[in-house]
């Protein structure tokens, strides 16, 4: 249902939820993104926090450097997250007739909540939602395409998406001197040619039979040389 991008395509979602005789079977979509270099951009930040508030959020898979979370819930700037290393034995499905004991559902609680501010976490991470039917399928569409910087993107048709990245945070950052401009990103090919000519210049390639240096009162052609 996506690349290695935070695509989502509708065709390909619908059709892995089709359980082959026409109805809707709940399916998870897990995406993995990266919000940063160092840390998470400053303007993904109101996008991390309503994901985790969608009525779909199964929670997030990240934490810091050299440290694992799970994120489940937030207020204000903080993430609230469990330690995902401390397990518990799964407890078998049982019958209205036949309750769990007491000692059983304290194992779906913890008895220590700890939080991360946002600006804390690492920009790598895997979000993960819960589609339960049609209806909660348009809810959640709605929710991530109705944030100011999504970190989501919604396509109809996998066949008929283009090459265009998400959207930058770059474009955003003034820049001090004669008065405030905004920076644009460099389009792909631009960033292609920049970096061939900048190994080109580097390693000093030149067509064979090419003269280097001076030899015996020979001017070399070389361009560093001029």
């Amino acid at each position: 249902m996506t690349d290695d991008t935070a695509d989502v395509y509708e065709d390909k979602f619908l059709d892995a939820a089709n359980d082959g005789r026409g109805s809707f079977r709940p399916t998870l979509i897990l995406i993995g993104t990266r919000l940063g270099i160092d840390r998470i951009t400053p303007v993904y930040w109101d996008a991390v926090k309503t994901t985790l508030q969608l009525p779909q959020s199964v929670g997030i898979a990240g934490g810091r450097p050299s440290a694992s979370h799970y994120f489940v819930g937030v207020q204000g700037s903080h993430l609230f997250y469990l330690d995902p290393h401390q397990t518990r034995p799964a407890l078998p499905q049982r019958n209205i007739d036949d309750p769990y004991t007491d000692e059983e559902i304290e194992t779906y609680h913890t008895r220590r909540l700890r939080r991360i501010h946002i600006r804390d976490m690492d920009p790598s991470m895997l979000i993960g939602f819960i589609i339960k039917d049609r209806e909660d399928w348009a809810h959640w569409k709605s929710g991530v395409s109705a944030q100011e910087k999504p970190i989501v993107h919604v396509l109809s048709e996998s066949n008929t998406a283009v090459f265009k990245g998400r959207e930058g945070a770059i474009d955003e950052i003034p820049i001090s001197g004669r008065g405030r401009k905004i920076v644009q990103p460099a389009p792909k090919s631009e960033l292609c040619y920049t970096a061939f000519s900048s190994r080109m210049n580097h390693e000093h390639i030149q067509p064979k039979g090419h003269q280097q240096g001076k030899k015996k009162g020979k001017i070399s052609n070389h361009p560093m040389t001029h």
